[in-house]
């Protein structure tokens, strides 16, 4: 995932609506999914994540970011990796003001941002998860109800096998919101 990228997205969460400004609670992204799920799944060592949420975001959302670097697999190959290469897994929860509508927003915002050249490929809807759910490219987008989050997996293998392995934490992430 490119940095900036969630962040953009959030950005057009709101372009052209109305949000509404009342606060909302915090969350800690890291009590979402254990480190255990993630190495059940990414096959790694998984060290204990970490925690660094952006807080109050526009439109009065409560943004929170939690990143888990894995050992034991091989680093990842492509110039300009975040993490001296090391492979990860990022979740990124948004709890917006009840009943805006803003979380399935946040979801429409991929498709609105494949649209627009914004992010390389087309989303591939992905069924069972949350209120609405799909497939970016570097990632999978949720919504269920005032909450939205993205789960991103990097561990150097092809993006069909990271996307199942995205999809597999998000089924495990989505019911405790």
């Amino acid at each position: 995932m490119k940095p900036g990228t969630v962040g953009a997205i959030v950005g057009l969460a709101c372009a052209g609506t109305v949000c509404a400004a009342e606060p909302v609670k915090e969350r800690n992204a890291c009590s979402l999914v254990s480190s255990a799920d993630i190495a059940s799944v990414t096959g790694g060592q998984v060290r204990p994540g970490e925690r660094n949420d952006s807080g109050t975001v526009e439109r009065g959302g409560y943004s929170a970011t939690c990143l888990w670097k894995i050992d034991g697999l091989p680093k990842l190959q492509k110039d300009g990796e975040p993490f001296e290469g090391t492979p990860f897994v990022m979740l990124n929860t948004i709890d917006w003001p009840a009943g805006g509508g803003m979380a399935k927003k946040y979801v429409e915002d991929f498709r609105d941002a494949a649209r627009q050249d914004l992010i390389p490929a087309a989303p591939v809807e992905v069924k069972t998860i949350g209120d609405d759910s799909l497939f970016w490219g570097d990632g999978v987008a949720v919504a269920k109800g005032d909450v939205s989050f993205g789960i991103s997996v990097h561990v150097g293998t092809d993006k069909k096998a990271e996307q199942t392995m995205e999809e597999a934490l998000a089924r495990k992430i989505a019911p405790k919101l």
